[in-house]
């Protein structure tokens, strides 16, 4: 999923971005596991997210259809095309839950969230067949 312009965008960013601003993992980890490998951790019994240079983000809780989670956003990296680092940026973090041992992990880069909430309002657990 890509913002109608994002192949033209790509093209003419001085900085490195990603082929697709909007990733999914699905995932049978826990849904503590998954959040911890896409960078959220537990903190006085409330939820962060770590980024760049250990800089800590804020979240929120979500629901989906069927599931629950978490949203953050945290500090990235940006690098020019070249490869010189340039800035501190954002992306934006999510991490859905069964409640049993399903998860998927969203990421988004900044100038490419308004996607996220309807996918994350839309997103629902199946059946396994």
């Amino acid at each position: 999923m890509e913002p109608e312009d994002w192949p033209a965008f790509v093209s003419s960013s001085d900085f490195s971005e990603p082929a697709f601003p909007l990733n999914i993992t699905a995932t049978d980890k826990r849904f503590e596991e998954a959040a911890d490998s896409a960078g959220f951790k537990r903190r006085d019994d409330k939820w962060i997210i770590l980024g760049t240079h250990g800089m800590e983000g804020e979240t929120q809780e979500i629901t989906g259809k069927n599931c629950k989670g978490i949203i953050g956003e945290a500090t990235v990296s940006i690098y020019k095309k070249n490869g010189e680092y340039y800035a501190v940026g954002h992306e934006t973090r999510a991490v859905l839950g069964d409640g049993v041992n399903r998860s998927v992990i969203i990421a988004c880069v900044a100038n490419a969230c308004e996607v996220i909430d309807k996918v994350i309002s839309s997103f629902e657990f199946i059946e396994k067949q």
